[in-house]
């Protein structure tokens, strides 16, 4: 399906439960020219307020800290010089054959992660003691965790993931096919990443999951997604249109 720009000022088609959404533009900068963001976010639409055209509001289901809901929009000019919001709709894109019953279980999916934050962060509120392992974020950046979490092994019932891999992983249980070959994505030097994201890494080398991967896999005529230029997709200031892109990122 033609991706969902709205980074343009005009119509653009309206956003669907199960579909991808993708913040990649500064906050607090109007546009166009748009300059892109620091990081890339994504997740996944689990309701639409109203037809989402111009500056009307979806909610989004993605990971956090925790795996969390919040409203993303549009700023009434594109996005609000000074704004406090973290995070409005950039991009959207669906895979194409996606019925009622697949966006279904992806939000039923999604949400599944959200009631149980919702049941952890409780916990953990309940239970703060000095004896007690206070787990502050289940974010993570290698690969994905459903059962655990590496930088919590004697806790049970936890999960890891980053953006990404949480909406990777709703995707892969309820669409045919892999969308992207794990295998293939190129191995990130612990270097390489911003200083306060290494404690989301294991050690050593390791391949992280871009949000522009999602994009591709789900643009893709194949998958397994293993394109030639992973870098591409690495950067996600090649996903606003080259006419509506600012300068160099900030």
């Amino acid at each position: 399906m033609p991706r969902k720009n709205y980074l343009k000022r005009e119509f653009v088609d309206t956003l669907q439960p199960g579909d991808l959404v993708f913040h990649i533009t500064d906050i607090k900068r109007h546009g166009p020219p748009w300059h892109s963001s620091r990081l890339a976010h994504v997740g996944i639409v689990a309701k639409v307020k109203m037809s989402h055209q111009l500056n009307e509001a979806v909610i989004v289901c993605h990971m956090d800290d925790f795996v969390t809901t919040s409203e993303w929009e549009r700023g009434r000019d594109y996005g609000v010089a000074g704004g406090e919001d973290l995070y409005r709709v950039d991009l959207g894109v669906d895979k194409e054959g996606m019925d009622d019953f697949i966006r279904s279980k992806i939000v039923d999916t999604s949400m599944k992660y959200v009631a149980l934050s919702s049941e952890l962060i409780s916990l953990i509120s309940t239970h703060k003691t000095v004896e007690a392992v206070i787990v502050e974020s289940l974010y993570w950046l290698g690969a994905f965790q459903i059962d655990g979490h590496p930088n919590h092994p004697e806790h049970e019932g936890l999960y890891a993931f980053s953006c990404a891999t949480f909406a990777y992983h709703c995707y892969s249980e309820c669409v045919p096919g892999v969308l992207i070959d794990q295998d293939s994505m190129p191995i990130v030097q612990r270097s390489a990443v911003p200083g306060k994201l290494r404690r989301y890494l294991p050690d050593g080398p390791v391949r992280i999951m871009f949000p522009g991967y999602l994009i591709g896999a789900i643009e893709a005529d194949e998958i397994p997604f293993r394109p030639h230029d992973w870098e591409y997709w690495q950067d996600h200031t090649n996903l606003i249109p080259a006419e509506l892109r600012a300068g160099a990122r900030r």
